[in-house]
């Protein structure tokens, strides 16, 4: 998931390099017209892709719902419209047109889809500052040692691409006021400080990813199923008890909740429901309850 993130990230300034390159523009008229908007497409694809990079982090059961087809939507509907508006022309005509293009000429429509695009990859941002809320507020359901578990380069990575995606938003509604207000704002420095940030991101993006991703321990989706539920009986809470009092595991100060569930020969979600349900608890409390009584000992 990282890969291909990476992967629709680097193919965002290919386009702006053909589209905006002064060199490399003709370059590629002389090419071939028809790689002009296909890198354009990663606008659409790199923010679903950091939120579902985010997901697979945060859960460990994570995979991919039919709901999740929703986020593609904006993404396959720009793959018709560039299929009916440019794909569909001979060769003669895109090279006319490449060769006439001016920022200035474009219709107004163009500028709200570009306004619409920014505004959704913000949108995805927000969404993965979220999840990393609705963790760290289950995070204490499923570990007992949480000072291993370390938040911080994730959340200021989230909010790093989250500053990028307003910039871009800014740079979008610079050039919309410039063109079709009249109203002068200098989008260009806005746009190239924002360059600058992108390249600052992807290097602190791989070195804390591939440095310090093994900080990061994955969750269990709390959701359980109708059987599940069914499974939950007093027996297993008395099991429950008589294994923490003979056994004391919490004295293993790396104790999870997927180590204790195999240890007691139950499911995660349904130890964790246990718990919560029967205990009053979360995970952190319930086992810290034990520790703290142990400690009464000596």
């Amino acid at each position: 998931m990282l890969a291909l993130f990476l992967i629709s990230y680097a193919a965002i300034p290919l386009d702006t390099l053909i589209n905006f390159g002064e060199a490399f523009r003709q370059f590629a008229i002389n090419f071939s017209p028809n790689v002009f908007y296909v890198f354009g497409s990663a606008y659409w694809l790199e923010a679903i892709l950091l939120l579902f990079y985010v997901r697979s982090l945060i859960y460990k059961d994570f995979s991919f719902k039919k709901s999740d087809c929703l986020y593609l939507l904006p993404f396959v509907l720009y793959l018709i419209y560039e299929a009916n508006n440019w794909y569909i022309l001979d060769i003669e005509t895109k090279i006319a047109i490449l060769n006439g293009y001016h920022l200035e000429s474009e219709p107004f429509y163009t500028r709200f889809i570009n306004l619409f695009r920014e505004c959704f990859r913000t949108f995805c941002g927000l969404l993965c500052l979220f999840e990393l809320r609705h963790y760290q507020k289950q995070i204490k359901n499923n570990f007992a040692d949480i000072e291993e578990v370390d938040l911080t380069w994730l959340k200021i990575l989230i909010i790093v691409f989250l500053i990028i995606r307003v910039q871009a938003v800014l740079v979008t509604l610079g050039y919309m006021t410039s063109i079709d207000l009249h109203f002068t704002i200098n989008y260009n420095v806005i746009g190239q400080l924002s360059n600058f940030m992108v390249m600052f991101l992807i290097s602190f993006l791989i070195f804390f990813s591939l440095g310090v991703s093994n900080l990061f321990h994955g969750i269990v989706s709390s959701t359980l199923t109708n059987q599940e539920k069914q499974l939950i009986e007093p027996s297993k809470i008395s099991a429950l008890v008589l294994y923490m009092q003979e056994h004391k595991p919490y004295l293993n100060h790396l104790l999870t909740l997927d180590n204790l569930a195999k240890q007691t020969l139950m499911p995660p979600r349904q130890l964790s429901q246990v718990i919560n349900r029967h205990f009053d608890k979360n995970f952190f409390e319930f086992i810290n309850t034990y520790r703290i009584d142990e400690s009464r000992f000596y």
